[in-house]
């Protein structure tokens, strides 16, 4: 009797597509579908690289739903590191990215959808209500005209776990410093604010970040401000403090 021995140690897969077939998600489906329950039951990070072209055919959204289905999956990063172009959402696109959301469900962390630019408000708000367990809400994305930095961080305060603020690399979104100083007030769980960007203008919100969030290890606004603590098992902690201004660096440190 053939007995299968399943692969515990094997928790992350990494696709890479760079060639499209009328066929290729079926393909795909049913050697997942079969290698994944029987050799890889604890699977729970799926990375794709693919091309534009595989990205945009209406196929792949459909493909992770149903391997969502099959693996407890913490971690999807959909995204081609050769290529800056994007795929234009739509309609349909919209409905395939809700249904896989719904279907990746609570146990979903890290969700990046590089590929596709002009997310609408409706894909944060089943994120906020399907995915209450998600870390950092979709990093490296641009939204649509519905989606404005209020829309943005209200979403984030709504998920209790997020653990990342890197608005910098969501583009479209407005800075607002006093806007994201109110936010931090409610983001009790974060641990690393980031911006890139150079369109923070102030010192407002790193010191609400400071002040409301305790969990905290780094702030990096570029241009601005860089600060690092380290927090030691027994409860105390170092920080390192670097403010920028006008190409001049100053260096602090506190306990």
């Amino acid at each position: 009797e053939w007995v299968v021995q399943p692969y515990n140690c094997v928790t992350a897969i990494n696709i890479e597509v760079v060639q499209i077939r009328r066929d290729w998600d079926s393909d795909l489906l049913q050697l997942l579908d079969y290698l994944g329950p029987l050799y890889f039951p604890c699977v729970h990070s799926l990375r794709f690289s693919v091309s534009l072209e595989v990205a945009g055919n209406g196929h792949l959204l459909g493909t992770l739903n149903v391997l969502a289905r099959s693996w407890a999956i913490q971690e999807l990063v959909i995204s081609d590191p050769d290529s800056e172009d994007s795929y234009y959402v739509d309609n349909i696109t919209v409905t395939a990215i809700c249904r896989l959301l719904v279907s990746l469900g609570d146990k979903l962390k890290t969700l990046s959808l590089g590929y596709f630019c002009e997310v609408p408000g409706a894909v944060l708000d089943v994120i906020v209500q399907h995915c209450p367990n998600i870390t950092n809400l979709l990093p490296n994305s641009s939204f649509a005209d519905d989606v404005d930095m209020d829309r943005y961080l209200e979403a984030c305060v709504r998920c209790k776990h997020l653990e990342v603020l890197d608005i910098g690399k969501n583009y479209g979104l407005v800075w607002d410093d006093s806007l994201v100083a109110s936010a931090m007030q409610q983001l009790g769980s974060l641990k690393a604010f980031l911006c890139d960007d150079d369109q923070c203008q102030t010192f407002q919100a790193a010191a609400a970040c400071l002040t409301h969030c305790p969990l905290i290890e780094n702030i990096n606004l570029k241009g601005l401000l860089l600060c690092t603590i380290d927090r030691s098992a027994a409860g105390g902690a170092r920080s390192s403090l670097q403010l920028m201004c006008k190409g001049a660096q100053v260096d602090s440190e506190a306990f």
